[in-house]
């Protein structure tokens, strides 16, 4: 890797363990064909999903369905 943010497809097998260690360390790795870039090797961003995120740690009291307000849906 020349300028050690690209690599040929060919040599992308060989070296897949090292090209995942700089991924790891943040690095951004760009996989090209024929000289053209294709495809690109970069970090995962670590985000914690909105739903489920908060199961346990939030408790509900009372009726949270309610609005506390009494009504007749027929006058």
């Amino acid at each position: 890797m020349a300028d050690g943010t690209e690599i040929d497809v060919r040599r992308v097998q060989a070296n897949l363990e090292s090209l995942l260690q700089r991924v790891q360390a943040g690095d951004r790795v760009v996989i090209t064909q024929a000289g053209e870039p294709v495809a690109a090797l970069v970090p995962l961003e670590r985000t914690e999903h909105l739903i489920g995120s908060l199961r346990g740690k939030l408790k509900v009291i009372g009726d949270v369905r309610g609005t506390g307000v009494k009504w007749d849906a027929l006058s």
